[in-house]
């Protein structure tokens, strides 16, 4: 079935994994392989370690008045996560996944946030991690360091600035194998500087 960017697809990996499932699916542009890591796997590594309690307890005492303060208590919410135990069926499905998509092959691939909000009506651009040439055996690690970049100063700050409560908040995560290019860059399909200008625009580099 077709996904819905703004839907159930949106909800359940992020809108950076449903936009490029849109393109592989529905305009057919080949995209690297890959796989997402849903928001429900997100949701069982947060309950696995009661996480989501000592995240509620952490933001009730946060003051954005005092930027010093924020960042320790959000550098505290990282490292929590960061430190966590993942639950054993998640390390499966990882290496269940890349076993089905990559197989044997000796490849990297990149570790890209794709949280809820991300991608939207709402731009988080820049505010998250992603990793590069990250190998089989250090997806659990590389993943655990992107979901804690959700609570980075920048994106707690514009979450709160949005009214964008942390219930509603999720991190999935798109892992894409790396791409040996001759060339890289952007393609916009509206020129971003002159908005009159409805002319494709794409820039690359060697």
């Amino acid at each position: 079935d077709r996904p819905s960017v703004g839907g159930f697809m949106n909800y359940c990996v992020g809108g950076k994994s449903a936009n490029l499932g849109e393109m592989l699916n529905v305009a057919q542009v080949p995209v690297p392989r890959g796989f997402a890591v849903t928001t429900t796997a997100y949701h069982a590594f947060m309950a696995h370690n009661g996480l989501l309690d000592a995240l509620m307890q952490k933001y009730a005492v946060l003051d954005t008045g005092n930027r010093e303060e924020m960042n320790l208590i959000l550098e505290d919410v990282r490292a929590l996560i960061r430190n966590a135990e993942l639950p054993p069926e998640l390390i499966r499905s990882f290496d269940q996944q890349w076993e089905a998509v990559f197989g044997q092959e000796d490849l990297t691939i990149a570790v890209r946030s794709s949280a809820q909000a991300e991608d939207g009506d709402k731009s988080f651009a820049g505010q998250f991690l992603s990793e590069l040439h990250v190998s089989r055996e250090e997806l659990p690690q590389s993943y655990k360091r992107v979901v804690a970049s959700l609570f980075s100063p920048s994106a707690t700050l514009y979450r709160l600035l949005q009214g964008i409560p942390l219930s509603d908040t999720a991190m999935a995560v798109l892992c894409l194998e790396m791409v040996h290019s001759a060339a890289s860059g952007i393609a916009y399909s509206h020129d971003p500087v002159d908005l009159l200008n409805e002319t494709v625009v794409i820039n690359g580099v060697w």
